[in-house]
């Protein structure tokens, strides 16, 4: 991503955290995009995230050199050390530099420029969303038929709106949206025990609600951008948005 967004022909990967196995991972792979397009990668630099005055100092004699650091690109493991990397900036302003994570420094950054994007690892859908998914399928046998969640990881390069960066803040519950909803009239409103007689046990419908409901019993939430869902029965159910 970073070698289509902005020219450069040498990379290298701070690492604040070498100890971290998923630290590790992430400066490899960089490594190996790097090298598969022709940009020369200088390798794994292992800096701290609590001492800018040291943090400059171990980059700068890597890298060697004076100036403004044009043609070099540097990404960051993890986020933590991104104040330190901003400082480094003013002093080499004209490399490039991307991130893992997201944050409000890294929103601010990058409407500002000094970052060209952060990689959000979506810990939500990540993490927990299967875990209704897989209830419903084993509980209820009900399954999405031909659709699929976009759980991430995803580049970001702008930052978020407001309600969707207090959303994340939050650790990603669900944000009420406007929009278009599949929830149909095959699912129970919020608060009911009970599903209504016309669920079908195999599929998750995907049609529309009829005219007559209620738009207050289906209300539409978007955990994601590309993501709608609404609880019933003590679980959540979950579904792609148009």
């Amino acid at each position: 991503k970073m070698g289509d967004m902005a020219t450069f022909d040498k990379a290298l990967c701070l690492n604040e955290d070498p100890g971290l196995n998923v630290s590790n991972d992430r400066c490899t792979g960089f490594g190996q995009a790097m090298t598969d397009m022709g940009i020369a990668y200088l390798g794994q630099i292992e800096v701290p995230d609590d001492n800018t005055t040291h943090y400059t100092s171990i980059v700068e004699k890597a890298i060697g050199e004076s100036g403004d650091w044009g043609g070099y690109g540097i990404l960051l493991s993890g986020l933590s050390q991104l104040p330190s990397a901003l400082e480094l900036k003013k002093l080499h302003a004209n490399f490039v530099m991307s991130s893992f994570d997201t944050n409000d420094d890294l929103y601010k950054s990058l409407e500002t420029g000094d970052v060209l994007f952060g990689i959000d690892q979506q810990p939500f859908l990540q993490g927990y969303l299967p875990i209704p998914i897989l209830t419903h399928a084993a509980t209820d046998k009900q399954y999405f038929l031909d659709q699929s969640i976009k759980s991430g990881p995803r580049f970001v390069i702008a930052p978020p709106t407001d309600e969707k960066a207090d959303c994340e803040v939050r650790n990603f519950p669900v944000c009420p949206v406007e929009g278009k909803s599949i929830i149909t009239r095959s699912l129970s409103p919020i608060g009911t025990t009970q599903p209504s007689a016309s669920i079908q046990p195999s599929v998750l419908p995907t049609t529309q609600p009829s005219s007559s409901m209620q738009p207050s019993s289906f209300p539409s939430f978007d955990l994601r951008p590309t993501l709608e869902i609404v609880q019933t029965r003590g679980y959540i159910l979950c579904g792609l948005r148009e």
